[in-house]
């Protein structure tokens, strides 16, 4: 069994793929997926709820292995139409 924490918004948009590739591969082993916000996933993961979490590169400290994805999908910020940040430049 692996249990994998994922990103909230992420999880829709990679996990169905990620999941049908594993289990082609390894019919054999149990995955048990969570969602959640950055806080909780990074919670669970050093409490040994997960055995891997898909998160946001924000601040994760030395005590973590990370391994950078090449995922099509960056986030991005949004705004209403008539928001005063729209109109501002970079």
């Amino acid at each position: 069994m692996i249990s994998i924490g994922c990103f909230e918004s992420v999880a829709p948009l990679y996990m169905p793929k990620l999941v049908a590739g594993f289990k082609k591969c390894y019919p054999e082993i149990t995955l048990h997926l969570y969602d959640g916000e950055q806080h909780e996933l990074m919670h669970g993961l050093h409490r040994g709820r997960f055995d891997l979490a898909l998160v946001y590169d924000l601040e994760l400290g030395h005590s973590i292995n990370k391994e950078r994805l090449n995922a099509p999908h960056k986030p991005y910020a949004l705004l209403p139409a008539a928001h005063p940040l729209r109109r501002r430049r970079r």
